[in-house]
């Protein structure tokens, strides 16, 4: 026997039927990948954990998963992963204030265990809201009569800026006088006009869970006709008609100019820019005769009174008073459409007194057109004569009729269908008579309309 023969032998010996090969089993492998140790998060942020496992005899997806923290507890015991190993778990609910372990353990089929943590740490927000006053500032006045735009910035660790409650109040009559609601950056913003007085302003702020933070400021409001304002040396309790404006006092010249200068409580009196027949407008302003108070701009036209009302240049013009309605004929055949003008007399296209015209850019389509038509009149119809219907020029059949060698036209007329307004199609217009059959003698013809 040779040597390769005899060692065959040895090892089938060895293998034989009561002969067993062991088999080993290990526990799951498994690491969390995010978030890294040690993070911190903000006391009811959400903590997206990730992990990877992975197993010698079981999927994956057959592993008994369990997250865990050893300051809550148990945080999943159904966790599954996917047919790659990638495990997902999300949570908002580890206990502020401490540092937890958070552990994922797995057990495959064989009661083999496995685990791996991370240490995280959930920093505990304040509970109440946070408010600062950002306008009015300290020793910031406002003027009365004037719009003050009242700011603050708020803030809370729970509730997003727009659902906070914000109130502003003063200790004077107005008491609460705004409830604006925060923006996404929680800044409040309350434009408000407050009576002169000086003002003790409260801003508050309260969340959801009832938790408030006011903060207050003095704020005085100056009586408008106490301040002068443009520094011409007069204020409004003075006699100052316009205290913006230094050239507007009792002590200035009047001018053309549209205001009262000097605040006698007329305007450009002695000038052109005067109102002399007191009608609301002056020669500048347009009056084109200021010694007739029913001739000025504001004024309506009338016709044929020989005299520009309304000083527009023009002794007619539309919608004057005792107006005729003209309707538009653009097609010139005496019928108008529906668009009018109210004039004194005929204008441009505006010359008839009727809107019985169905198409006014035709002037063969007219109520009184008798023709008829075999193209559109402009618009894709062929209803030339208004009547709201397309009537056809003929609508006959031509028949031939006879035996062998007598052949005859019993009637001319279409072959076939009637054709549709404008269409082309056979005419039947005499007949022939062959050898064996009576034949029709056509020629194309287009059906005409009106």
């Amino acid at each position: 026997m040779s040597r390769a023969l005899a060692l065959l032998s040895v090892l089938a010996g060895c293998n034989g039927p009561d002969t067993q090969i062991g088999t080993y089993t290990q526990e799951p492998d498994l690491t969390i990948v995010s978030p890294p140790d040690g993070s911190e998060y903000n006391e009811g942020e959400v903590i997206n954990f990730e992990a990877l496992v992975n197993d010698d005899i079981d999927a994956p997806g057959e592993l008994l998963l369990v997250w865990s923290s050893d300051v809550d507890g148990e945080l999943l015991t159904t966790g599954t992963a996917d047919a790659d190993g990638g495990v997902l778990f999300a949570t908002a609910n580890l206990t502020a204030g401490y540092t937890h372990t958070v552990t994922l353990q797995a057990t495959d089929s064989d009661a083999l265990t496995n685990s791996s943590s991370v240490t995280i740490t959930i920093i505990e927000l304040p509970d109440a809201p946070e408010l600062s006053i950002v306008q009015p500032a300290a020793g910031q006045s406002g003027v009365e009569g004037e719009e003050f735009d009242f700011k603050a910035q708020v803030f809370d660790s729970k509730d997003a800026p727009e659902d906070l409650l914000v109130t502003i109040t003063t200790d004077g009559e107005e008491g609460r006088f705004c409830a604006p609601v925060p923006d996404a950056t929680g800044l409040v913003s309350c434009p408000y006009t407050l009576s002169p007085a000086v003002h003790g302003l409260v801003f508050t702020v309260e969340d959801s869970e009832g938790f408030t933070d006011s903060s207050t400021v003095y704020f005085t409001v100056v009586a408008g006709s106490e301040i002068d304002d443009d520094e011409d040396g007069w204020t409004e309790s003075q006699g100052d008609c316009d205290d913006d404006n230094p050239n507007v006092n009792p002590n200035v010249e009047e001018y053309a100019n549209g205001i009262d200068d000097n605040c006698d409580g007329n305007i450009d009196e002695g000038t052109n820019g005067y109102d002399d027949d007191g009608d609301g407008y002056s020669e500048d302003q347009g009056d084109c005769d200021d010694g007739n108070v029913d001739v000025n701009p504001g004024e309506t036209e009338i016709c044929d009174n020989n005299r520009d009302d309304n000083c527009d240049g023009s002794e007619e013009a539309e919608d004057a008073i005792d107006c005729t309605t003209y309707y538009r004929d653009y097609d010139g055949d005496g019928y108008g459409s529906s668009t009018d003008k109210c004039l004194c007399g005929p204008d441009g296209d505006y010359t008839v007194q009727n809107s019985s015209d169905c198409y006014d850019y035709n002037a063969d389509a007219n109520p009184t057109q008798g023709g008829y038509y075999s193209t559109s009149r402009g618009d894709g119809s062929y209803d030339y004569d208004c009547d709201s219907s397309e009537t056809r020029y003929d609508t006959s059949s031509g028949v031939c009729s006879g035996a062998v060698w007598i052949c005859s036209t019993s009637t001319t007329g279409w072959s076939g269908s009637i054709p549709s307004c404008g269409a082309s199609s056979d005419y039947v217009t005499d007949c022939d008579a062959n050898f064996l059959s009576c034949d029709e003698v056509t020629s194309a013809v287009s059906q005409s309309c009106k």
